[in-house]
């Protein structure tokens, strides 16, 4: 009996441990599960958060044909630019742009300040790979033209169209340009850019 007891008792022991040490795994995998899970979390709301950093910076970034000298950013936000159907016209005070934006259009009309000078089309070549409209070397120019407020183009860059018109208004020298070939949705075109640009006006 005194072995018999003894071993009950070793059995019992062995049992309350095993039991223990299962409960007490579960409940470790429990809290790491949870700690992945916070983990995860934590990583995506640090995703999102770059990812707003990263659009406020874009949109602060101001290039080169966008500010006015010594750094500081023109702001065009005086323009009297209107809706013209089917665009409604928007203007951002961040980059202090105006658009022409239409959700059946990936891009937008964009006017943009101009702090080069930019008379003519070699001046427009030089320029192009640091301007907003453009971005790149000029491969073509397409087709050319007069208005009453400056002049306008078609270039090619990578085989991509752009229409822009380099205007003076007001005191100020700026471009108003859209793409011309789309991937995806409708794309702008010559005539609709061109109305559009030439209903800029000045208070």
């Amino acid at each position: 009996m005194h072995r018999s007891g003894i071993r009950a008792k070793t059995f019992l022991a062995a049992a309350l441990s095993l039991s223990l040490g299962v409960g007490l795994g579960a409940c470790g995998s429990s809290e790491e599960a949870k700690d992945d899970d916070k983990s995860k979390a934590d990583t995506k709301d640090e995703a999102k958060d770059e990812a707003k950093d990263e659009a406020k910076d874009e949109a602060k970034d101001v290039p080169k044909d966008e500010t006015g000298g010594g750094g500081a950013s023109v702001d065009l936000k005086d323009l009297v630019v209107t809706d013209q159907a089917p665009f409604k016209a928007v203007y951002d005070p961040d980059a202090k742009v105006w658009r022409w934006e239409n959700d059946d259009y990936m891009t937008s009309i964009v006017v943009r300040a101009l702090s080069e000078k930019v008379e003519n089309m070699d001046d427009l070549k030089k320029e192009a790979p640091m301007m907003m409209a453009l971005g790149s070397a000029i491969d073509k120019v397409v087709k050319e033209g007069k208005g009453d407020n400056g002049w306008w183009s078609i270039v090619e860059s990578g085989g991509s169209p752009t229409f822009v018109y380099i205007m003076k208004l007001g005191g100020l020298t700026f471009t108003c340009s859209a793409s011309l070939k789309s991937d995806m949705g409708k794309a702008h075109t010559e005539d609709a850019t061109k109305k559009a640009c030439e209903s800029i006006k000045t208070k």
